[in-house]
């Protein structure tokens, strides 16, 4: 260990030798991307049981993800052998969870507790909810979707407990602010009622020094409201100073200010007051309903931690002892809860104000604050602290200069930064990794969809230079771009890595399972009108491989004879097995249990769930007669081998389904219906059913990240997409739960500091080649505007080499054919003795709301028509007209019939249309 601590600690800068060296005492690095500090963590600890008297145990190294804390003990392992399993090396909710299970008798009365899923914690709220009076504004319901608060609460208590507050600690701080109101409304009335002007500055001056000395009966927990207002006030206060204008009083006027009934200027929070206390009595009871179900929340491990550390002495002492040195990775992100716990961890009193703690952290990747986190807690460091050790890390290993001037350019236009608030600290990065230059383009497109061929032409470009793929990464600020993206790589056959986090509620062949077990239950309870609605949609998944004259032909003779459609299937041999395997399954759904089923509904063996694709090949069914061709159709051999990506997606979101049924009440004996009230209980809660497995196609393959994702890595080449205004630089909505103004817990990540670190952190991940590319108008045809970030001069405008309409095949493997001869001549039928009246003109003319198809559907043969196509139609359209107009104002001609065609089915997949849909 000594040989090969003594080589890799003289690659060392004399910046982290100086961090390495220094372990006794407090010590903050600053550590911008690429310096090192994975590296410099490990010597550290090696270099502390080299000199200290310590064991591994006694060192605790907290890091912010699990893929960090593993990379971190790989490196330890390979530096110090085995002593580097003995390190604690933790997440903090993964050291919150050692705590409690190596002191269960301070937690929960040494009682075995469950962690809370997203669904029992909104049906405890649902609970609560449904208990306040009817004139209590969170009591607000939609008869369909529920309670309105349900998902702004569940947020809200959330946030609570990564601030680190309790109920109590929560409605003190309101008690508080409920007596510091009167006072200080009346003097904000008195100045701000009517228009604001320079003339007022003495007089908004004596009141910021009156709100500095007003009386506080606040005694911990945040700050006072009054010093709180007379902060941000003589901020604007200065502003407008500076510029002779009333322009920053009158901006904050308009933020913090409003008008009671009575005309009477407020604090807007003194309008949110009696709502924030019925939120405090709902975290309370909410906290006793999770303990009299033996559960606790995500959230609650740290809480839970740090009232038994802060209550109970003997367990603080305990943990004291133990952890003698502290290192924090990624310090800019603990939020108030994690750092109140690490100040718990280190007030032992023989540390006298000098804790052995290291916190290594960089303001600039900032990017989580929407968990919490706040940018104070590194200038907080240097208070608390008796004269810290700050060490600067500004040699960057990773990125070539040119990579970083332009970083640094997008970064310097943040207001919160060490550099402007501590003149001591001095950040530019200078690359100390390459001799090289950076290449750096920036294609700009006329739409969205060219920019996504571009991409994919230049992968593949890259790769006949012989670039590996697997140091190519493309980061996009959403999934739903990822998403976008793929079919346009998995056309190219280029092999992909992408952990996804996808919705699989949303996703087509879910969806259809769904329907199909809804029908079951439907009439199974003998609705057969209800379930007989269904079926129109059920019978177009492409899985029953129908005829789609068939179809017609049923849908028009269900209309003519006034008939139920599934009386008709029994009479038609197409339909006659399909009518007959429903029905028997509707009577079955009443008393099997619920897996029975759901294996019947997709023709898989119910007590088979498969393991690996390889299995899943070898165990097709085997049944004789009818059974569901829902396998075999979405998971059969020949998916596989057409689509692997589909199929391999296709097979971890059922997978992911099945296991969360598993988990809703476990032990219990579940029937189909209990699969839809879990079904409807998320939809109506607009909770998603996650799956974030990660689909890989090839062992070197383009990463596929969101910015969040690309933390921490490092790529040969980087492709930034969509660097648009309306992506990176997009406003949120706003929470309906507002918290006070010394409470700002909110999220942070449209302020346009947040939006500057996110979009630094993904150009930080660069080494040689770096990507930025944009567009003209998006998917929906609206016009895009370049990024603010980045000069506007810089953009380059790239021909398009390849048709946006030759990727269309991707389309056509699930895309309905356009009309045939004999449909058309099944619709004249109908047509011969039709009249049009007012209503279908409009239905048919309106083609953002209603359009041809729902007039076809609708008022022709009485087709039960989902609510989003005609929305998805409409949007289409509208953005095909205006590639049209592009390339009326372009060429100065009209395009030919397959280009227009092309455009059409291409705007038509952007909106992600189910088949049956489409």
């Amino acid at each position: 260990m000594s040989q090969q601590f003594e080589k890799r600690y003289a690659q060392l800068n004399s910046a982290q030798k100086q961090a390495v060296d220094t372990i006794d005492g407090p010590v903050l690095v600053i550590a911008g991307p690429g310096s090192g500090k994975t590296e410099l963590l490990t010597l550290r600890i090696a270099n502390i049981l080299k000199i200290a008297d310590v064991y591994p145990g006694n060192i605790l190294c907290l890091t912010f993800t699990e893929a960090a804390a593993g990379n971190m003990r790989e490196r330890l392992r390979g530096l110090i052998g085995e002593a580097g399993n003995k390190v604690a090396i933790h997440t903090f909710h993964s050291f919150g969870s050692e705590i409690i299970a190596t002191y269960p008798e301070y937690f929960f009365q040494g009682a075995t507790f469950t962690a809370a899923d997203d669904l029992a914690q909104v049906q405890l709220l649902e609970t609560l909810l449904a208990k306040l009076p009817f004139n209590s504004p969170l009591r607000s319901e939609h008869p369909e979707e529920g309670f309105i608060y349900i998902q702004p609460l569940k947020s809200a208590l959330s946030q609570l407990k990564r601030g680190g507050l309790t109920p109590d600690e929560f409605q003190e701080l309101l008690e508080a602010n409920a007596l510091a109101f009167p006072a200080i409304n009346e003097q904000l009335h008195t100045l701000f009622d009517g228009r604001v002007s320079t003339s007022q500055f003495s007089a908004i001056d004596s009141l910021v020094k009156a709100l500095i000395n007003y009386p506080q009966d606040l005694e911990a927990v945040r700050e006072p409201l009054a010093l709180y207002v007379a902060r941000s006030l003589a901020s604007a206060l200065q502003e407008a100073q500076i510029t002779q204008k009333a322009a920053a009083l009158s901006e904050w006027k308009s933020t913090n200010l409003s008008k009671t009934l009575t005309g009477e200027r407020v604090l807007k929070d003194f309008l949110h007051l009696e709502s924030l206390r019925t939120v405090a009595e709902i975290y309370r009871d909410y906290q006793s309903g999770l303990y009299e179900r033996r559960l606790f929340d995500f959230d609650d491990m740290l809480l839970r931690v740090i009232q038994a550390t802060e209550s109970e002495p003997s367990l603080a002492a305990e943990i004291q002892e133990r952890y003698q040195y502290v290192l924090v990775d990624e310090f800019q992100d603990t939020n108030d809860a994690q750092l109140r716990l690490l100040s718990a961890l280190l007030n032992n009193p023989v540390n006298e104000g000098q804790p052995n703690v290291l916190a290594v952290g960089d303001d600039d990747q900032a990017i989580y604050k929407f968990q919490g986190a706040e940018l104070a807690n590194i200038l907080q460091f240097r208070q608390r602290y008796v004269q810290p050790t700050i060490i600067t890390l500004t040699a960057n290993y990773r990125s070539t200069q040119s990579i970083l001037d332009l970083a640094s350019g997008v970064i310097r236009q943040a207001h919160e930064r060490l550099e402007n608030l501590l003149p001591d600290v001095d950040k530019q990065l200078v690359a100390m990794g390459t001799d090289q230059e950076g290449q750096l383009a920036y294609p700009r497109f006329d739409t969205k969809e060219q920019q996504y061929v571009w991409i994919t032409q230049e992968i593949e470009r890259l790769q006949t230079q012989g670039i590996p793929l697997g140091q190519i990464a493309v980061i996009c600020r959403h999934h739903k771009e990822l998403q976008t993206l793929l079919p346009y790589l998995q056309q190219a056959h280029l092999p992909v890595r992408y952990e996804r986090q996808q919705d699989i509620m949303l996703e087509p062949h879910i969806r259809q399972l769904v329907i199909m077990a809804r029908f079951v239950v439907t009439l199974g309870r003998h609705q057969e009108l209800e379930a007989d609605y269904l079926l129109p949609e059920l019978l177009s998944y492409p899985c029953w491989e129908l005829p789609r004259q068939a179809l017609w032909e049923l849908g028009v003779a269900a209309y003519a004879q006034k008939r139920l459609w599934l009386d008709l299937m029994r009479e038609h041999s197409e339909f006659a097995s399909i009518a007959e395997f429903l029905t028997d399954l509707a009577t079955r759904s009443q008393h099997e249990p619920l897996e029975e089923i759901i294996s019947a509904l997709i023709g898989a063996d119910p007590h088979v769930v498969p393991d690996n694709e390889d299995e899943e090949l070898e165990n097709e069914s085997s049944q004789v007669g009818f059974f569901s061709p829902y396998k075999r159709y979405y998971f059969g051999s020949e998916c596989f081998r057409t689509n692997k990506f589909q199929y391999l997606t296709f097979l971890s979101s059922l997978r992911t389904l099945v296991q969360r049924l598993r988990d809703y009440r476990t032990g219990e004996s579940l029937q189909l219906e209990d699969l839809l009230n879990f079904v409807d209980t998320h939809l109506r809660n607009h909770i998603p059913v996650l799956d974030t497995s990660e689909i890989a196609t090839g062992t070197a393959a383009v990463q596929l990240l969101t910015a969040h994702k690309a933390k921490g890595l490092e790529f040969e080449t980087v492709f930034i997409t969509s660097c648009t205004d309306q992506v990176w630089a997009g406003r949120g909505h706003s929470s309906l739960i507002r918290f006070p103004l010394n409470l700002p817990l909110a999220p942070g990540h449209d302020a346009l500091d947040d939006q500057l670190r996110l979009f630094y952190v993904a150009l930080s991940r660069a080494k040689r080649r770096l990507y930025l590319t944009s567009y003209i108008s998006d998917e929906k045809g609206r016009l895009a505007t370049a990024l603010q970030f980045l000069p506007p001069t810089i953009w380059q405008s790239l021909p398009q080499t390849k048709p946006i309409s030759t990727l269309t095949a991707t389309i056509s493997s699930w895309a309905h054919k356009p009309i045939e001869q004999e449909e058309r001549s099944l619709l004249i039928n109908q047509l011969e003795h039709y009249v049009l009246n007012a209503t279908h003109l409009n239905n048919f003319l309106d083609v953002v709301h209603a359009g041809p198809h729902t007039f076809l559907e609708q008022n022709l043969l009485r087709f039960p028509q989902p609510k989003s196509v005609s929305g998805a139609f409409g949007s289409a359209i509208h953005a095909a007209l205006h590639q049209l107009s592009l390339h009326v104002r372009q060429q100065g001609s009209l395009p030919n019939e397959s280009e227009l065609l092309g455009w059409f089915e291409q705007q038509l997949f952007s909106q992600r249309l189910s088949n049956e849909q489409f």
